[in-house]
């Protein structure tokens, strides 16, 4: 079965990427061999944003993607702005590093960063409708916000003691 979810992986990624169910169905797949060999834990990035894609939303928050937020929220109350934290969530660098290497393990050969504006394009699409809700913590909600082209992206931080922020990037290559 294993070469069967191998095999279903490779043939997406050998069509050109172009619309969404795409990248989901990439990411189902992904899911599939993740759960068949127990290795969600070895790539804990990739598999939550495999299970990102397939909800309406998540309460069930990573501690790497947690981390991630909370420290954008320090910077936000220190007055620091430090903008490589909001880059690292807004162009998935995290998680392009856990799926290139679980595609090196499975000896996918696929050039992902060829392909990568458009796949970030169509993920920030794909999961703009599913908000990130926190039950504890200052942050109560985070949400990406459909992209209109491939050269940005943005999100909103909602708080529960203060206003919302919005946070946008620029992609310099694009």
């Amino acid at each position: 079965m294993e070469d069967e979810i191998i095999s279903k992986l490779k043939s997406a990624l050998n069509e050109p990427i172009q619309k969404e169910c795409q990248v989901v169905y990439i990411l189902v797949e992904i899911r599939k061999l993740l759960e068949k060999n127990k290795i969600k834990a070895n790539y804990p990035v990739l598999n939550f944003y495999c299970n990102w894609a397939l909800h309406s939303y998540i309460e069930n928050i990573k501690p790497q993607i947690r981390t991630l937020l909370e420290e954008i929220e320090k910077t936000i109350n220190s007055s620091r702005y430090d903008l490589s934290l909001p880059e690292k969530m807004l162009n998935f660098e995290l998680f392009k590093k856990d799926i290139k290497t679980f595609f090196a393990n499975f000896s996918i050969d696929y050039n992902l960063d060829s392909n990568w504006i458009t796949i970030r394009k169509l993920l920030i699409d794909i999961i703009s409708d599913c908000p990130l809700k926190f039950k504890n913590g200052n942050i109560e909600e985070f949400k990406f916000i459909h992209s209109e082209d491939y050269k940005t992206a943005e999100c909103i931080i909602s708080f529960r003691n203060r206003p919302s922020i919005n946070i946008g990037i620029s992609f310099m290559n694009y």
